[in-house]
């Protein structure tokens, strides 16, 4: 017998945007719009006999939601970035946004995203602190998807799928049954990274070697951060051996290539919250923050 079991997750989003610039790099945004996340679940189940199959059936499994509320937001953009093939060479961005949304369920969402950038030539040095976080009254309600410091893009060397169940059996208990992975899920999060960047392949004047067919930049990287939920407070610590609720922590160096104008991320980690894990390698498609 052999059982396969379907999830399926739709979000449907209808949003309209205006924009009102105050120069060529600075401008407030509000939108509206209506969003609908559902989810289902079933089971096909195969019986085989003699290695011939005798049943097919499907059935839908217990759980399945639907939620629409409507959304209202505000933010205020800065950007006077200037972009190298694959990342940000100079200048800055950020954007502060809140949003409200209503219906099924209600709450309010907060983004503080802000990125600088020092431009040696040819090394750019970059900072960023970030902030995201739901608060209100359902930002913890159980139909939303958690966030998850893993993500591409935030905090490297925490990809839920490099998390074993070897890992998980460290201080697991009834109450949580992995707690290197439930740590990294909040309602809220917080990042602080900084990388250095070599543009190795691309063009006389911007890379160390001219094959601009190729683009290719060395990044050396450092990444923190937190994820909390609402009635817990973040803290500021630095403890490579503790399962509590702390910040967690990276270093590494990898590279990207712009790859028929697809940006590939190639990176090896040591994240110092995994004790029993040594260098954890990873790839992602995005560009550089």
């Amino acid at each position: 017998m052999l059982q396969q079991v379907r999830e399926t997750q739709t979000l449907d989003d209808v949003s309209g945007i205006a924009q009102y610039p105050f120069s060529s790099t600075q401008r407030v945004e509000v939108s509206t719009g209506i969003q609908r996340f559902s989810y289902k679940a079933d089971v096909e189940t195969l019986l085989f006999v003699n290695g011939q199959l005798i049943r097919d059936e499907r059935s839908k499994l217990p759980g399945a939601f639907a939620v629409s509320m409507w959304k209202a937001g505000a933010a205020y953009v800065g950007d006077t970035s200037t972009f190298g093939f694959i990342s940000p060479v100079r200048g800055s961005r950020y954007r502060f946004e809140v949003q409200a949304l209503t219906g099924d369920l209600k709450f309010e969402t907060g983004l503080a995203d802000w990125r600088k950038y020092f431009f040696l030539r040819p090394v750019t040095f970059a900072v960023r602190g970030l902030h995201y976080g739901r608060y209100g009254r359902d930002a913890d309600n159980g139909t939303l998807t958690p966030l998850y410091l893993g993500e591409p893009g935030l905090v490297r060397g925490y990809d839920p799928y490099s998390i074993g169940p070897g890992e998980c059996a460290n201080g697991a208990s009834a109450n949580d049954p992995c707690p290197v992975l439930s740590r990294l899920i909040g309602s809220r999060i917080a990042v602080a990274s900084a990388e250095v960047r070599v543009p190795l392949l691309g063009t006389k004047q911007y890379g160390l070697i001219n094959a601009s067919f190729l683009p290719t930049e060395l990044v050396a990287f450092a990444d923190a951060g937190e994820a909390w939920h609402a009635g817990q407070h973040p803290k500021v610590a630095f403890n490579t051996s503790s399962l509590d609720r702390e910040p967690v922590y990276s270093v590494g160096a990898g590279l990207r290539v712009l790859l028929s104008y697809i940006p590939l991320e190639f990176y090896a980690a040591k994240a110092f919250q995994r004790p029993g894990q040594g260098i954890v390698y990873g790839f992602n498609i995005i560009p550089g923050w």
